[in-house]
């Protein structure tokens, strides 16, 4: 018996560090959900192993296996009931699983037991939740400009509350002057709804509302423009839908559908020109160190005419926290070209061939239908901690 329970007791040690190294091999994969499984069998033959049981939950945490997560944290925190940093990884679950009542007694908690550094982190949390369930109302200014010449005005409004931790309703508006040297209006107002489905991952957007121009007399010709445009009004509907999958290691696939107006070129400020765009992208956009996203996207005008875009950026850590280098490069192209002559002052007559590196007076009417065009940038973002 002595010799069997020996064999077995060695078996066993030969065993764990099998078990742990397999989980931590798949995690440094990104295999998180495989890395669980993984460790399993040996939290549940040695469950007060806390340090590792702590590991586990972790795992599971991160494969976004939240039900699993929060059981596994539940069994940590009991079993290391004066780990403040054990409550903190606890309460980061339950935010994530909308327990939002729950996160913030555990929080208090952490706050009352310290000590310091784990009080501060605690009291971030607490301050997110506060942010994030409360009422709110925000307004900002833009001033856009470019040389067609092209100058526009740009408000933007929006008040809101949560329903709920994880959902929130908005009313928002957006007042336009389209140009400086004219008294063209515009503007559009819509509510909003967003919210989170943890268990499955998911954030989704929803939006609509209208669109309306107003005209005034143009003060002086543009480009293509004979003389003061008439008064009117014009109104259309607009509105978005946006759904997007949390990934391992900060990711999110976000696939998006818009219908919006169209407002980059002087062409468009006498008309309501409207775009549905499809949009499809893998987003690590707002990740501290690496960041980045790339996409897709596809906007039908009602002419139907398309113009596709693919785009991709990337920034690198230099000094941590402090600067970050990177690249973006852009490519797009249009079905059709919406390109037009500017008559009569054009000195070319229509149907004549144009010498090479001729300059010829014109504009792209309503938008812009680029030829495959391609951007190459580069990019820098420095952080001053003030």
């Amino acid at each position: 018996c002595i010799r069997d329970s020996l064999g077995s007791g060695n078996a066993l040690v030969a065993q764990v560090p099998t078990e742990i190294e397999a989980a931590r091999s798949l995690e440094e994969q990104g295999r998180y959900a495989e890395a669980a499984e993984a460790l399993r069998p040996y939290v549940r033959r040695v469950p007060d192993d806390m340090g590792t049981y702590w590991y586990f939950a972790r795992l599971l945490h991160w494969a976004w296996a939240l039900g699993e997560a929060r059981d596994a944290y539940e069994v940590v925190v009991e079993g290391m009931p004066g780990d403040p940093w054990a409550k903190l990884d606890y309460a980061q679950v339950l935010l994530d699983s909308g327990y939002w009542t729950r996160a913030r007694e555990v929080l208090l908690g952490v706050v009352a037991q310290g000590p310091p550094e784990a009080a501060a982190g605690a009291e971030e949390k607490l301050a997110f939740i506060r942010s994030r369930t409360r009422p709110w109302a925000r307004a900002d200014l833009v001033v856009l400009d470019d040389n067609q010449p092209y100058r526009r005005y740009e408000g933007s409004v929006e008040a809101g509350v949560h329903l709920t931790a994880l959902w929130s309703v908005a009313l928002g508006g957006d007042p336009r002057q389209l140009d400086a040297e004219s008294r063209y209006t515009a503007g559009e107002a819509w509510a909003q709804i967003r919210g989170a489905l943890p268990a499955l991952r998911l954030q989704v957007t929803a939006r609509a509302g209208g669109a309306f121009q107003g005209s005034g007399a143009v003060q002086g010709e543009g480009p293509g423009q004979d003389g003061p445009l008439p008064r009117g009004s014009t109104t259309s509907w607009v509105g978005a839908a946006e759904v997007g999958l949390n990934l391992p290691h900060g990711l999110k696939l976000v696939t998006a559908a818009r219908r919006t107006r169209y407002l980059w070129t002087l062409a468009s400020v006498d008309s309501l020109v409207m775009v549905n765009t499809a949009e499809l992208r893998l987003d690590r956009a707002q990740a501290p160190g690496w960041a980045g996203e790339a996409g897709v996207r596809h906007s039908l005008f009602a002419d139907d005419n398309a113009v596709t875009a693919a785009y991709a950026w990337i920034l690198a850590p230099l000094v941590t926290n402090v600067l970050r280098l990177g690249y973006a490069f852009s490519w797009s192209d249009a079905r059709e070209s919406r390109w037009e002559r500017v008559l009569p002052r054009s000195p070319v007559a229509p149907g004549t061939p144009l010498p090479s590196g001729a300059n010829l007076p014109g504009r792209y009417a309503p938008y812009h239908t680029p030829e495959q065009e391609q951007v190459h940038s580069a990019l820098a973002e420095l952080s001053v901690p003030l």
